[in-house]
């Protein structure tokens, strides 16, 4: 009797079936999938909604999602569930670099010149914006890394002397200090941070006007509020145009 012989799929360029990465494979999943799978505690992913290999409820993508979020410096406060609300980002397999980085190079300075010198190149052009998009904050975690830190740090510690000043219970400044590094999470150093932007913290149960309350004791807010009073200047004269009626009208006159 002659024995089976295992036909291999052929290699090919393809997505794997669990982590959704793109990659350079010959089966179904790619290696790092197929060691979770061996670790795996269920069949399905309460985060995403799928039929896959999961540990505790959550699948790789979504635990990777997650870490990537979080960022290198916040691995042991990653929030499993955030990939429910910002999506997945896909990846190709084997570019994913391991938590401690990469290891370092040894230098040789023996074959470094002491007269060469870096010189910056001069772009020739510069990518103007079409328009401004309103920022979205409802998908941001105050867990992922922030853009610009030393903002976040003066914006927390000013918002601790007011709230003392002011008399904020604790769990009101621990949101304030939530929503400031929310903000300072989408927005790189420089940028200013709009009214019309923070008053999307609402919608992360954080107290808005809380929190433009430190911005504009600080003087860095970009006050981008519709002006109250011309809004009640006009409907106030359409009121008064209504009450009065149409004004009187020329008869056409007869030669």
């Amino acid at each position: 009797m002659s024995t089976p012989i295992r036909r291999r799929r052929p290699w090919a360029t393809r997505s794997c079936r669990d982590c959704l990465g793109w990659g350079w494979l010959d089966r179904p999943r790619c290696k790092a999938c197929w060691g979770f799978v061996a670790k795996a505690t269920g069949d399905h992913c309460e985060i995403c909604d799928r039929d896959v290999a999961a540990q505790d409820g959550v699948c790789r993508l979504c635990r990777r999602q997650a870490s990537l979020i979080a960022g290198p410096d916040n691995k042991t406060r990653v929030d499993l569930t955030v990939a429910a609300h910002s999506g997945h980002q896909l990846f190709i397999i084997g570019t994913l670099r391991p938590r401690g980085g990469l290891p370092p190079q040894p230098q040789n300075t023996a074959d470094r010149s002491p007269d060469r010198r870096l010189h910056s190149v001069r772009s020739r052009w510069r990518q103007l914006p079409l328009f401004e998009m309103a920022r979205d904050l409802r998908g941001v975690s105050s867990l992922a890394p922030l853009l610009d830190p030393e903002l976040a740090a003066v914006l927390e510690a000013h918002a601790a002397r007011i709230a003392e000043l002011r008399g904020w219970p604790p769990r009101t400044l621990g949101s304030v200090r939530r929503g400031i590094r929310i903000l300072c999470t989408v927005h790189v150093i420089g940028e200013p941070i709009r009214a019309s932007t923070i008053a999307q913290l609402t919608h992360n149960a954080i107290p808005s006007n809380h929190v433009l309350e430190v911005f504009e004791d600080l003087d860095l807010l970009l006050d981008d509020r519709p002006d109250s009073t011309s809004g009640s200047r006009s409907r106030a004269t359409a009121h008064s145009a209504g009450f009065l009626g149409p004004g009187p009208r020329s008869s056409p006159s007869s030669d």
